[in-house]
């Protein structure tokens, strides 16, 4: 008999009575995504800063794209974006 259960899901090593939290929603569901773009003006380079801002108001740069991939990207986003996805202030 072994001490641990498995969880027939994630396949997880459980202890005894541990339930597996594979299935519960992730917090990261809750983040919000911050875009900022500038556009390039008098032979300056466009950018995009990408920023996760979590529950708690705590705040991380996840990336930034220059120039014709930065003009590209946000591009897609006010293009592709579901409705009421993507706000433009």
């Amino acid at each position: 008999m072994s001490y641990y259960h498995t969880c027939p899901d994630c396949k997880a090593n459980l202890d005894p009575g541990e339930r597996c939290d594979c299935k519960k929603v992730k917090q990261a569901s809750c983040d919000r995504l911050i875009i900022g773009f500038d556009d390039a003006q008098n032979g300056d380079c466009a950018c995009i800063t990408i920023v996760r801002m979590d529950m708690k108001g705590n705040y991380e740069v996840l990336n930034s794209f220059y120039d014709d991939e930065a003009r590209e990207i946000y591009s897609k986003l006010i293009t592709q974006a579901p409705e009421g996805k993507v706000k433009i202030l």
